[in-house]
């Protein structure tokens, strides 16, 4: 297995993958956010919905900024599993998933404050399916031998996903697949591997983190510095204090979270906008349409960021006011179905059948007849046919069309931005303020090198190991030679971005004369050494 306060009760979250809203962005792959809905964004000041001039369709922006906001912690994972045969995997690769999940959240609630809930939404593709935006890839194989492994050079809380390969009885083992998809989540290894010599049983420190067949642990062997006789075995042993770390010592009795891991998380989150079909949206302007919210848009902002969803799905709930106007704000009512008498049930259910439809070919996210259905609701003056008739029959309102809406009154229409309503007319009070998290913690907890021992004169194909916790950070790589008590530097790497977790980087050392180095890492983090020869 390689890269990658109290504590509440932790629910498990098991989700199918949602389809992504007309003009939606694409999720991250690893989202760490805070749920929060469209009511209670715009009560606490987190959105902004302002009108694109639209008759139905994908008729409003929204504008999102992180504030903090209360409650769990959520980290979603996104993961495209890729398998010789989808089609009879996939009822297995669903009972894998739901066992994992679990798992990962009995983790969470061992591991202390603060609270973190686990979800994992996922599909299933051929293998060679191309890697989809939002999502890491892992790749599923049949062979017990195989060390499952995930590559993790990419940030959590961003779109690009990373990949790795599983073995199936890894991925059926539910405290496997935790501790392998806990490093999609940016955690690394928290243990070492050692090499046991078949004949002598010499135990030999394993640097290189890559060993996952046979075959690459014998041709490892064989290039050690002396060479070493091929067929030992692997064994892992968890680091100083790590031993019912769950990145440490999987199989553990005590496995769990830490709780320095759960409050990196808590310092991660983002705010996830969950818009559902069936909120209505009320027009500042009293002669304009209000709007009625006709497709599930979820929006992600990171933590001191901003994000934008260019096409929220409306339709229009008043069939005889103006189009809104381009740039008009709107406040939030809240579920169609808050609204007193058997009308607003009745829109709620239109809405939501709406949104199960497929969307027009060639439309702006509207589907066909669902405009209409939706004014047979609010102002039942024409009985409809066709399409409208089929969606209102579906919830079983008649086609001569529905109760009516009673009148939506705006208590903001004459104060800029996005406001939530009650649905008698009043504003919702604003919540009290609640403090930010403590941002988390870049750390570097180890570097590691697959050789410590390079041929003089050679250049040098190496790779260079690093456990990150708390972000994606910027690093730079300089290569020192020991001069006497002090070191010299003899080269620099370029600077990169990396994510959290356990991120290998492949370096090629240059051609070095005799004598002890060592590879200085440095960013937000105090600075890590390790070393190697030269001979």
């Amino acid at each position: 297995m390689t890269p990658r306060l109290r504590i509440a009760a932790v629910l498990l979250l098991l989700t199918p993958v949602p389809a992504a809203a007309f003009g939606e962005p694409p999720l991250p792959a690893t989202e760490i956010s805070k749920p929060v809905s469209l009511k209670d964004a715009a009560n606490r000041g987190l959105v902004t919905l302002t009108s694109k001039g639209n008759f139905g369709g994908d008729g409003v922006a929204v504008d999102l900024k992180w504030k903090p906001v209360p409650g769990p912690t959520r980290v979603t994972l996104r993961i495209d599993f890729t398998v010789k045969t989808p089609g009879t995997a996939k009822a297995g690769v669903d009972r894998a998933v739901k066992r994992g999940v679990a798992e990962m959240n009995r983790l969470a609630r061992r591991g202390g404050a603060p609270q973190v809930r686990f979800d994992v939404q996922y599909t299933v593709s051929g293998r060679g399916a191309k890697q989809p935006p939002g999502y890491h890839q892992i790749d599923i194989v049949k062979n017990d031998d195989f060390r499952s492994f995930v590559e993790g050079e990419k940030p959590v809380n961003g779109v690009e996903g990373n990949t790795g390969t599983w073995s199936s009885s890894d991925l059926f083992n539910p405290t496997v697949f935790a501790h392998e998809a806990l490093h999609l989540a940016g955690l690394p290894d928290r243990y070492d591997d050692y090499y046991f010599e078949p004949g002598t049983g010499r135990r030999v420190l394993v640097p290189d983190r890559g060993l996952n067949t046979r075959k690459e642990i014998d041709d490892w062997a064989r290039g050690h510095v002396p060479p070493l006789r091929t067929g030992g075995r692997l064994e892992s042993s968890p680091m100083a204090g790590a031993g019912c770390d769950i990145m440490g010592n999987p199989f553990a009795a005590c496995r769990r979270l830490t709780p320095k891991d759960l409050r990196d998380f808590a310092g991660q989150a983002g705010v996830r906008l969950e818009a559902p079909a069936g909120d209505l949206l009320a027009n500042k302007a009293g002669d304009q349409q209000n709007l009625a919210v006709g497709e599930p848009l979820n929006l992600f902002a990171a933590r001191n960021g901003t994000a934008r969803a260019d096409g929220l799905v409306v339709y229009c709930a008043n069939l005889t006011r103006a189009i809104p106007v381009r740039g008009v704000e709107l406040d939030v009512l809240g579920p169609a179905s808050s609204l007193p008498g058997p009308g607003g049930a009745q829109l709620q259910a239109v809405l939501e059948r709406i949104a199960a439809l497929p969307r027009r070919e060639g439309g702006t996210g509207e589907r066909e007849g669902g405009q209409l259905a939706v004014w047979a609701v609010t102002d039942p003056s024409t009985p409809v046919s066709g399409a409208p008739a089929e969606i209102l029959a579906a919830v079983g309102i008649p086609a001569t069309g529905g109760a009516g809406l009673p009148p939506v009154v705006n208590p903001n229409a004459g104060t800029p931005g996005t406001a939530a309503l009650n649905p008698d007319g009043t504003l919702v009070p604003a919540p009290p303020e609640v403090p930010a998290p403590p941002a988390a913690r870049i750390a570097l907890e180890r570097v590691s090198i697959s050789r410590t021992v390079l041929r003089a004169g050679r250049v040098t194909r190496v790779e260079l190991g690093l456990q990150v916790t708390g972000g994606g950070p910027r690093v730079v790589l300089r290569v020192e030679r020991r001069a006497g008590a002090r070191w010299r530097t003899v080269g620099a790497f370029p600077p990169r971005v990396i994510g959290s977790g356990e991120v290998v980087l492949g370096l090629s050392i240059p051609r070095l004369r005799a004598g002890d180095y060592r590879v200085r890492v440095t960013g937000p983090f105090a600075a890590r050494t390790v070393a190697f020869s030269v001979r």
